[in-house]
């Protein structure tokens, strides 16, 4: 054997002492994983159990909670529909109080509906409204 071979057998009994080291550390690590993971499926066994056997008591709750809110939100609703008018009926009389005249007088007058048929003969007869 020369010096080169000699080299290359130290360097190949280096890597497999690595590598076997490497693989009982390993082997450690997976049976350790697997504990950990009988003792989670243990637990979702139990918690499958504990749902599965529940009484439905919790059951009749739980709609009994769900009709309150609803109708706590219905209630609210109300309330705030109620004061909402109020609030607008309120806006609606200060902008009336600063408008000039009081708010009597209407802002926005609508023609009659003779007037607005008066001015659709007179557009069909004269559409550039070009009368002398």
């Amino acid at each position: 054997m020369d010096v080169t071979e000699q080299g290359l057998s130290k360097r190949i009994a280096k890597r497999i002492d690595h590598l076997a080291r490497e693989n009982e550390q390993l082997k450690s690590e997976n049976s350790a994983l697997r504990e950990e993971f009988k003792v989670f499926r243990s637990l979702q066994e139990q918690l499958v159990k504990a749902l599965h056997d529940r009484p439905m008591v919790e059951g009749k709750k739980r709609r009994l909670g769900l009709v309150r809110m609803a109708l706590l939100v219905a209630g609210g609703c109300v309330l705030g529909m109620r004061v909402g008018r109020d609030r607008y009926a309120q806006v609606v009389s200060a902008v009336k109080e600063r408008m000039p005249g009081g708010g009597s007088e209407p802002v926005l007058t609508v023609p009659d509906a003779e007037e607005v048929q008066a001015s659709r003969h007179s557009l069909a007869e004269d559409p550039a409204g070009m009368t002398p």
